[in-house]
This record gives C-alpha cells, sequence and structure tokens, in this order.
C-alpha cells in the first residue's frame, strides 16, 4: 500500500512538470528593478573582497569628436548631480589659455550631456582641465591640435565586458588593455615607428554588455536563458530606463576606462549586445514586448554612445530630439583630413529575420561615404561592422548548436545573409575597380579574436580586413572546440579574401598607422595589435620578452617589449593595474608586446615550410605580422617570434625552440 502511495505521489509529480511547460507557465525565477542591478553591480566595485565599495562618480566625462581646436565632450551625470535642477557648467584648466563652454544637447532621460569646447589658442601640449557642474567634478584632457597633413594613427576595440558576476572585485575580466590604452593616450616615443599617441578610437560594436551572464539568473544580465528571452528586468519602461542608466554608468566609469575615454576622442557604433546576444537573429524581435524594451536600448545608445560621434556644433536639441523620436537608420561617417574617409555602418536598427541585413539606407550611406573620395589623389576608406564582413573563420552546426544558432544567423557569412553581403561587395568593388589608387579598410570585432585578410579584385589587391576582439577577454575554449578554420583564399563577389596571419585569441585592440607623404602618393597602412599576455599560472609579474619585433632602419631593435601575463585570483583586484603603471614609470624604454604588420598592396606567398617561415623571419628587416598568441621563444641572440609560425601546436612549437637553441621556451 505505501509502495502504491509512493508511486502514485512520483506520478503526479512527473505528470505536473511534463504539463506545466505545455501550457507556458513561465519558469520560475524572480524579476529584479534598476535598485537590485546597482547593488549587484556595486558589490563587484571594490578593491577587493573585503573593501568598501568603490563609489560611483557623480560626474564622468570622455571626449567625443573634435575639429581642431573646437571638442565634443559626453558629460554623464548621476542623479545626484542633477539634484540642484539647473545645469551651471564651468571648466578650469591647468593654463592661462581660454576654454569656452556651450551645451549642444541635453537628454534629460538619461542625464547625458554633450558639451562643445573651443579653445582660443593653439595647443602645442595637451591640456588638462577640470569641467564641473555645480559642486562635482571630472578631469578631462584636450589633444593638441592635429596637423591633418601629418601621419596619424587611430585604435579600434570591441567586446567590451569587464563585469562577471561570479567574481570578486572590480575585475571580472582583464581590464590591462584599458591601462594600455592610457599609455598611449599619454603620449609614448617609439623612436617615429608609430605616432607618439593616437588621434581617436574607434569602438566597434558591444561596448556594453546587457547579458554578460545570461545563463546566472543572480548576476548582471537584464534576460536569462539560451537566446537571451527570458526577462530578468523588469519591463516597465520606467524601470527599463534606470537599468540601463545603472549598465551604462558603471560600465563607463571603470577608471582604466573612464580615464582613457577622457583623454582620447571617441566614436561608437552599436552590434547586438548593446540591446541583445543576437538581435535581429532570434526571431521575436517584431514582438510587442522587444519592441518597447528595443526603444529603450536604442534611446540609451544614442545618448552615451552615438552622441559623442557629432563634431561640435553639429546637432542641437531640435535636432537630438527628432533623432531619439524616429530615424531608424544611425550610421556615422566623416573625414579626417582630404585623404581618409570612415563609415561606421549601423547594422543593428532595423534588424530582425526577415528584413535586409543591408537595407536601403545602408546603401545610401555606402555611397554617400564613397562620394566623399577626392579626385586625382590616393584615398583611405575605413568601414566599420560589428561582425566581420569577409570571414574565413566560422561555427559549424555541432552538438552545441542551440547554444550558437544565433551566431549561425548573425553574420554577414551566414546563408540567409548572403544576398545582403553580395550587394554591399558589388558597390565596394564596382568603387575600386575604376579607383585603382584608393584603399579600402574593413574594421570588424565581435568574434573574439583577431585576423587579417588580404581583399583583393582580379589578383590586385585593393585592401584589407582587420578583425580586431575583444579587449576584455579571450575566445572561450569551448568557442574553439567548435570553430571550424579556412586559411584557404575564397571568393565573395568579385573580392578574393585571402587569409594573412593565423588567429589571436587574446585579449588585444588594434592601431592603425596611416602614412602618406602628400595627396598623390599612396597611402600606406601599418597595423599594431596591443595584445594582452597569454593567460599562465606563475608568476604574475611583468616578463619582459627579447621578441624583436621593432627595428630601427639599420636592423637593430632600439626598444625592448613587454607583454603582461594576466590570472585571476589576486588578493587585490586592482594590483595587476599599479604594477602596469609602475612599469611604464620605472621602465619608460619599454614598450608593449604588439608588433608592426605591414599592411601591403601584395598577395604573400603561403607555401612556405613551418621550419622555412622560422629562418626567414630571423631577419632583422622583417616587420613581424600578428603577435597572435604571445607564446614567445624568449631565446638570447634570436630574432624571430615564433608567433607567426604556421603551426599554433604549442608543444611544437616549444620542441623546435628547444632544437633550435637548447634554451627553455617560457610557454
Amino acid at each position: 500500500m505505501i509502495i502504491n502511495q509512493v508511486f502514485l505521489i512520483f506520478f503526479l509529480a512527473f505528470s505536473l512538470l511534463c504539463v506545466v511547460p505545455i501550457y507556458g507557465v513561465e519558469p520560475q525565477f524572480r524579476r529584479i528593478d534598476a535598485t537590485e542591478l546597482g547593488e549587484r553591480y556595486e558589490k563587484l566595485w571594490r578593491l577587493g573582497q573585503e573593501s568598501a565599495p568603490i563609489s560611483l562618480p557623480n560626474l564622468v566625462a570622455h571626449l567625443g569628436i573634435s575639429e581642431g581646436n573646437r571638442y565634443s565632450v559626453i558629460a554623464m551625470l548621476s542623479d545626484k548631480a542633477l539634484s540642484g535642477g539647473k545645469r551651471n557648467w564651468s571648466i578650469n584648466c591647468e593654463t592661462e589659455k581660454f576654454v569656452a563652454l556651450v551645451e549642444d544637447v541635453f537628454d534629460k532621460t538619461f542625464g547625458v550631456a554633450k558639451l562643445a569646447l573651443t579653445s582660443f589658442e593653439t595647443l602645442e601640449k595637451p591640456l588638462e582641465c577640470e569641467l564641473s557642474i555645480d559642486h562635482h567634478s571630472t578631469k578631462i584632457t584636450l589633444p593638441t591640435n592635429t596637423d591633418l597633413n601629418s601621419n596619424f594613427s587611430f585604435l579600434a576595440f570591441s567586446c567590451n565586458e569587464p563585469f562577471k558576476a561570479k567574481r570578486e572585485g572590480i575585475l571580472a575580466r582583464d581590464l590591462s588593455l584599458w591601462q594600455r590604452m592610457n599609455f598611449r593616450a599619454d603620449g609614448e616615443d617609439s623612436n617615429g615607428m608609430i605616432p607618439d599617441s593616437p588621434d581617436f578610437v574607434l569602438g566597434l560594436g558591444d561596448q556594453v554588455y546587457v547579458d554578460p551572464d545570461p545563463m546566472d539568473t543572480n548576476g548582471l544580465s537584464f534576460l536569462n536563458g539560451k537566446k537571451s528571452d527570458n526577462f530578468l528586468i523588469k519591463t516597465d519602461q520606467a524601470n527599463l530606463v534606470e537599468s540601463f542608466k545603472v549598465l551604462y554608468r558603471y560600465n563607463f566609469s571603470v577608471p582604466p576606462l573612464a580615464t582613457a575615454l577622457s583623454k582620447l576622442p571617441s566614436m561608437m557604433m552599436w552590434d547586438d549586445h548593446e540591446i541583445r546576444d543576437g538581435w535581429g537573429s532570434q526571431g521575436d524581435e517584431d514582438t510587442p514586448q522587444m519592441q518597447a524594451y528595443f526603444s529603450v536600448a536604442r534611446h540609451a545608445f544614442i545618448a552615451y554612445q552615438l552622441l559623442r560621434s557629432y563634431a561640435p556644433g553639429a546637432i542641437d536639441q531640435a535636432m537630438y530630439d527628432k533623432l531619439v523620436d524616429g530615424e531608424n537608420a544611425l550610421h556615422r561617417q566623416f573625414s579626417r583630413g582630404q585623404s581618409v574617409h570612415i563609415l561606421m555602418m549601423d547594422s543593428r536598427s532595423n534588424r530582425s529575420m526577415d528584413k535586409p541585413l543591408f537595407d536601403s539606407s545602408s546603401e545610401h550611406a555606402l555611397v554617400t561615404w564613397l562620394d566623399r573620395g577626392t579626385k586625382n589623389s590616393s584615398d583611405l576608406f575605413v568601414l566599420t561592422s560589428g561582425v566581420p564582413l569577409f570571414p574565413s573563420r566560422r561555427i559549424e552546426k555541432t552538438p552545441l548548436e542551440t547554444e550558437f544558432d544565433d551566431d549561425l544567423m548573425d553574420g554577414w557569412g551566414s546563408p540567409s545573409n548572403f544576398k545582403d553581403r553580395d550587394k554591399l561587395a558589388q558597390l565596394l568593388s564596382d568603387y575600386f575597380v575604376d579607383n585603382s589608387e584608393d584603399r579600402l579598410l574593413v574594421l570588424s570585432g565581435d568574434v573574439h579574436y583577431s585576423s587579417t585578410y588580404y581583399l583583393s579584385i582580379d589578383d590586385r589587391v585593393v585592401g584589407h580586413e582587420i578583425v580586431t576582439s575583444g579587449i576584455a577577454h579571450a575566445l572561450p575554449k569551448y568557442v574553439k572546440q567548435v570553430m571550424t578554420i579556412n586559411d584557404a583564399a575564397h571568393n565573395v563577389g568579385r573580392f578574393t579574401v585571402t587569409p594573412s596571419g593565423k588567429i589571436g585569441d587574446s585579449a588585444s585592440f588594434a592601431e592603425v598607422v596611416v602614412r602618406q607623404k602628400n595627396v598623390h602618393e599612396q597611402i600606406n597602412v601599418d597595423l599594431v595589435f596591443h595584445v594582452n599576455g597569454t593567460k599562465v599560472d606563475a608568476n604574475p609579474d611583468h616578463v619582459l620578452a627579447n621578441t624583436n619585433l621593432l627595428f630601427d632602419e639599420s636592423g637593430a631593435m632600439s626598444r625592448r617589449l613587454w607583454y603582461y601575463p594576466y590570472k585571476y585570483n589576486y588578493e587585490n583586484a586592482l594590483d595587476h593595474l599599479d604594477a602596469l603603471k609602475n612599469l611604464q614609470e620605472t621602465s619608460p624604454e619599454t614598450i608593449p608586446a604588439g608588433s608592426i604588420m605591414k599592411l601591403d598592396m601584395k598577395l604573400p606567398k603561403f607555401n612556405i615550410s613551418f621550419f622555412s617561415r622560422l629562418m626567414f623571419w630571423r631577419k632583422p628587416t622583417i616587420r613581424s605580422a600578428i603577435q597572435a598568441q604571445s607564446s614567445f621563444c624568449s631565446i638570447p641572440g634570436a630574432d624571430y617570434n615564433t608567433t607567426n609560425a604556421k603551426s599554433w601546436d604549442l608543444n611544437e612549437l616549444k620542441g623546435i625552440c628547444e632544437r633550435l637553441t637548447e634554451s627553455e621556451c617560457p610557454l
């Protein structure tokens, strides 16, 4: 009898578990509001497990686009900073140089102001200033007035996900590269190999993550589940607005990031994670709930990111309000001098399963951008895309396919997007066939690895694609297991795409160096990947590596290189940032591991054996290719770097090092 009762109870319980999903009862999880989300961020925003939370600043300022002696500043204010009602801005600089300040736009929903600053004297060196509103202040540094006819460089990054709820302290993921960006902003003497400091920085997408840990209901995610389709955040509009304020203010106030972007003008375009993972490839984007959510995410992106892309005085309050209320596509384009033209393409605003990836607004933006070209000169056209435009690395169908369904649909290389990709490729190829002196540079991110590709038409190289991703974390191991790597040349429309380097799966960001003597000469482009060191469990100190990647004209290496091997179990989560700063101050002759790669306009030969490639790269005149994995053979007197090798089998690399030198390899 007892057995029958137990069986009956078990049967009823099992039946209930089966019936609940049939009738669509939601899985039981507790929805949170903006207040609790802020409390969760605050627990992470601390120096260590035992220390008190770092107080979130009431005023944070990033530099936006600049034009000569005029600068845009995006100021993010807390509710406390706005409590006085009227906004009384002031600015005080370290010298007597006069700087005027005007408020162009104020977004009262998110508490973001766009300020136009004008320096009435030429800035021959960066000018440190204190920006204030009432009793709250923050520091910004106005860069020198740029000579538009000089060589210059700019930075590009993507995939900034600094927080992870399962970690203690401010660092869920490593932030050393943001500190590295600070060093570049402050100026470094590289003996003329690269400019002392970059002109600006481009955020290619995923600058914030609304879903950093979608499978962790106690984390920082707005949404939950493999498709990021179950709302953890209460979805009334007021709460959504406050939640996005929490998200952006904590992410954009992280000390190394906020400091770097207070010195370097930045322009940013969104990708899926500013909305949710795989936005446009999940199939439910047109539902009323998702559309209401999207409108808030879009408004937040415009306020915190897109607004910085408008030059001082280029947008007023009325224009801004119309932008927030209506324009669907958010493409941004601008020129640097006469010869460099940048289009940051918006591929998310109109995205859904039944809409084209490359729509009429995208086509109009592309044509307008190409019309910026100047006749009888050599121009560089820089196109940014959230996801790689010409990928040869892709995720195939696997037993884990439910985790990657949106990734399979999301890219330009997805069969559902072939038509749109081919249309875009056709417009590009038509232009560069007719304008043989111009160059194309595609910048993309999203995929958490770094790589480069030659883009050629009829055996003539017309440009390159650079994939740079991500700045806050490396390629996860489980992704490597399902990724198919195809290093063979392949065709996209009239383009032949040829990989020019092995993928780098360490955290990194790119620096593009543009060189041109005059407008009538071919533009030359060099590339530097600033790479964080490989993950190690050994000595957490900085490692000075004799990699000999940079040479002066005589062939002698003029400066030492360092790279930083990082690990996550710090007693004090900011220890390594202090160590980076100390290294920079005590060893100013060092520069980071990273190599100059000349983006040549001639296709390389790929029939060199692995061993021969090693021997070839011993020649000191070479400027090596991507430092992809920070897996150095640190061998005294050796003038090569095994990260350029044909194979990525670390055991093989170590064996070759030992056979060649009978010394140890710090792999």
